[in-house]
């Protein structure tokens, strides 16, 4: 990543010292960590020798070869979960840094890149702004935000920040009893914009389960999601148009334009009004996000960065009045900084500032096309 000689300056002088006083904390914690794991796996390693003599004791003709073979299967077994013991509580230490490095790294280059963008570490779009956006009619069982930012331009006040949201299903352990099971329906960032004047009634566009992509690398990453398989079984994201609430009656809309017709389920209670708007920027602005980020996702995947679980990237958008929602699944998390290597990174450091100017420009274009496709209704 090729870093502007504007920032290695910003960096250099405002960033490097106190980068520097966290990583002596961050080196405390991470030489506690590696005490904790050698305890752990000597505590393990004497379990596991009680258990094998137990073993060779239960035996009727209990020979050394038996306490061996025993001590063969269990020593590795308890070591692993020592070891991951002994790193648990040490690693809940060390995320407390996180929270210093978001004030003072994070907050300054914020604020060097826009001092007008307030920012809130341990603030997010709130739940009842999830509802209102009518995005996700599943029963929520859980909201996880951080990050929020707020910002204005000549067209609307808007905030966003990271959310997780997830919904509590039921599925089968390996003895066949229903579990209730944590499941992620999104994982992102989430934007809401305020209108000086009502833009439409309710426009509503999600992503439709049911589409399958036909170019080659789009299919692959789309079969590879464990998100989007998921999601393609219908089971836990269902769409009611009864349970949508707004002031008129909702109706399916086809813009004409074969593959964003196919790829989202768009609804609203002013037809005609609804395509005025998409085919005014909204629609070309969507597909050039979504096949931007599938060729990202694509080259990810290639160059192993992926696992099975990420989300098949599309988004999620509603106008209700005079307020847009706007979701975005990303499968990273922004402001984070991997805290078990050395914090005292420049380009790692750069990163996040890259992270700010990417998010505030996608939020700056979403509120700048509505406006502009509102004006040639």
């Amino acid at each position: 990543m090729e870093i502007n000689v504007e920032f290695k300056e910003f960096y250099k002088t405002e960033l490097k010292y106190k980068l520097e006083k966290i990583e002596k904390e961050r080196l405390v914690f991470e030489n506690k960590m590696k005490k904790d794991r050698k305890k752990g796996v000597i505590i393990a390693l004497g379990i596991a020798l009680l258990v094998s003599i137990g073993v060779q004791a239960m035996q009727e003709e209990g020979s050394f070869t038996d306490f061996l073979k025993a001590f063969a299967i269990f020593a590795p077994v308890f070591s692993l979960f020592g070891w991951g013991f002994g790193s648990h509580f040490a690693m809940k230490k060390m995320l407390k840094l996180k929270k210093p490095f978001k004030e003072k790294i994070v907050a300054p280059i914020i604020d060097h890149f826009n001092s007008n963008l307030k920012y809130q570490p341990e603030k997010s779009i709130t739940k009842e702004e999830i509802k209102d956006s009518e995005l996700f009619q599943e029963n929520i069982e859980y909201y996880n935000g951080d990050d929020l930012f707020e910002g204005s331009n000549s067209f609307s006040d808007y905030r966003f920040s990271e959310m997780r949201l997830g919904v509590k299903v039921k599925k089968p352990d390996k003895d066949g009893h229903m579990r209730d099971i944590s499941h992620a329906i999104f994982k992102g960032v989430f934007l809401v914009a305020d209108f000086q004047k009502i833009i439409i009634d309710s426009l509503i566009i999600r992503p439709n389960p049911s589409f399958k992509e036909e170019n080659d690398k789009k299919r692959f990453i789309q079969k590879g999601s464990k998100f989007q398989k998921e999601f393609a079984k219908n089971k836990y994201t269902h769409w009611y148009i009864e349970d949508v609430k707004t002031s008129q009656t909702l109706r399916k809309v086809e813009t004409g334009d074969g593959y964003f017709d196919e790829q989202f389920l768009i609804y609203s209670s002013d037809e005609e009004k609804a395509k005025t708007l998409l085919e005014g920027g909204l629609m070309d602005f969507f597909l050039k996000i979504t096949d931007w980020e599938k060729e990202q996702t694509y080259n990810d995947k290639i160059e192993g960065h992926l696992q099975g679980n990420y989300q098949f990237p599309t988004i999620y958008f509603s106008i209700i009045g005079n307020k847009a929602y706007f979701g975005k699944p990303f499968d990273r998390n922004f402001f984070s900084p991997d805290l078990l290597k050395s914090i005292v990174d420049e380009e790692r450091t750069a990163k996040f500032y890259q992270e700010i100017k990417e998010l505030n420009l996608l939020m700056e274009q979403m509120t700048q096309i509505i406006p502009k496709a509102t004006s040639n209704n």
